[in-house]
């Protein structure tokens, strides 16, 4: 690419979504299941045209989720993922709930239970 007199590199994020992929196929901490799934979600993103850059931060961020569980992504529901989710914005905030996650709901079932209290370092 180039800008004015300066040439951009370029990047080959097609590339380096197809690496990321391999990567999957071939980590040993993610689960078949796990693998399963996430070429399936590779193929889709690639049947709904998301750009090669997109591909690859999707298939890295799941990557690192699906190795960090160790279980399969069935198994891990939806409210861990707001309830995680919404304890991160607020160690962000300096305590307080943005209002972007002020809406999740994290109640839990023991009234004794608590979300983590994190301070920044």
């Amino acid at each position: 690419m180039i800008i004015g007199d300066i040439i951009m590199p370029t990047m080959d994020y097609e590339g380096k979504a197809e690496i990321e992929l391999e990567k999957i196929k071939n980590h040993t901490e993610i689960t078949e299941k796990n693998k399963e799934l996430l070429i399936k979600y590779h193929r889709d993103l690639v049947l709904d045209g998301y750009s090669g850059a997109r591909k690859h931060k999707l298939l890295n961020t799941l990557k690192i989720i699906a190795i960090e569980i160790e279980y399969n992504f069935k198994e891990a529901t939806k409210k861990d993922y707001m309830i995680i989710i919404k304890s991160f914005y607020k160690w962000i905030n300096n305590g307080e709930y943005p209002e972007k996650v002020k809406w999740i709901k994290t109640t839990l079932k023991n009234r004794n239970k608590k979300l983590p209290q994190f301070n920044k370092f």
